[in-house]
Parts: C-alpha cells; sequence; structure tokens
C-alpha cells in the first residue's frame, strides 16, 4: 500500500480565510473569524470526538499545514464553503462566494489559489 498526499497550497489556505473574511463581513452572528471557523469545524465534521463520563465531547481538529495535506484541505474547503451558504448566508450562491472570495485576493495582490 501506498500513502498519497500533496503539499499544501498557501493560496488555498488564504483563499479559506478570505471566504471566512467575507462571510464574517456580511453577518451579524457570528463576532470573529476564530469564532466562524471553530463553528466550521464542528459543522463540517472536521473533529475529535472524546467520550467523557459526562457524555461525548467535540473538539475541533487542527488544519495546520502538520495536521492535513492538500487533498484533505480541499475537501475541508469545500464542506466549509458548502455550510457557509447553506447556513450561515442562505441564499448566497456558491459560484458568487467564490466569484467574491477572488475578487477579494485579487486587491490584495495574490494569485488565484
Amino acid at each position: 500500500t501506498i500513502e498519497l498526499k500533496r503539499e499544501r497550497n498557501i493560496l488555498h489556505h488564504r483563499k479559506l480565510f478570505a471566504a471566512l473574511q467575507l462571510v464574517l463581513e456580511n453577518q451579524s452572528h457570528y463576532k470573529s473569524i476564530d469564532d466562524l471557523l471553530a463553528v466550521a469545524k464542528l459543522r463540517t465534521g472536521h473533529v475529535e470526538t472524546i467520550m467523557t463520563r459526562d457524555g461525548e465531547v467535540r473538539i475541533p481538529k487542527s488544519i495546520s499545514f502538520a495536521a492535513m495535506d492538500q487533498i484533505e484541505f480541499s475537501a475541508f474547503y469545500d464542506r466549509v464553503c458548502g455550510w457557509l451558504v447553506d447556513e450561515v448566508i442562505p441564499g448566497l450562491r456558491r459560484k458568487d462566494l467564490d466569484a467574491e472570495v477572488e475578487a477579494k485576493l485579487l486587491a490584495f495582490g495574490a494569485p488565484e489559489g
């Protein structure tokens, strides 16, 4: 057996945070990117589940470069974007989110990733 991994793309990582920032600016429930990211991890199942005496506890897992490769991050990114458009800002279309994020990145001089 082999384990296939792809090195992480920093531009894709920046794209996630640009999407989170854009959504944060257009809603009133979440107060920070950290809050939005933590809930995104919980809602998309990017968690470690621990059984305690009082029941199950779900802890958000890391998205650091050491914690996941590009294949895993791409899947996580897609799940987060789905959650953002389905639950955080219902009615927002994924293609509109993608276009706004790419425009935001280009405005800051970062190539698309």
